[in-house]
């Protein structure tokens, strides 16, 4: 909606309620200095997701199957810094999506099948 929002006026001040990178998304020019009309809060998630999978691999350096369980409605740019750092690691992602109730049912059903090293979860809605 921010974006619509941006690319509707250049004039009426806009502030976003969360963003997981709003420079890569082209809210704003830079963190340090936004410019423009857009301002707000940021979650830096696509950061935080690789960082949390480093400490992870820095506290139990044996993963190398990690479920994560997401939104498929989840931040893309956290997600692909989360692939990167698996990579980067030689940490194998396994990616279950949970739309609902019935769905979380069933991924914790398929891990205890498949008892990965770990599990973390991307951003939640």
């Amino acid at each position: 909606m921010i974006r619509a929002a941006k690319q509707a006026t250049s004039m009426i001040p806009l502030v976003m309620t969360g963003s997981s990178d709003p420079v890569a998304e082209g809210l704003v020019a830079s963190m340090a200095r936004p410019g423009g009309n857009v301002t707000g809060m940021s979650f830096m998630n696509a950061e935080l997701s690789s960082k949390r999978l480093e400490l992870l691999k820095e506290a139990v350096p044996r993963v190398a199957r990690l479920a994560v369980i997401l939104d498929p409605v989840t931040s893309q740019l956290e997600l692909r810094a989360t692939q990167a750092a698996a990579r980067r690691l030689g940490v194998t992602l396994k990616l279950m999506e949970v739309r609902n109730a019935d769905d979380l049912a069933r991924v914790f059903a398929a891990l205890d099948k498949e008892r990965p090293d770990a599990l973390t979860c991307s951003s939640m809605r």
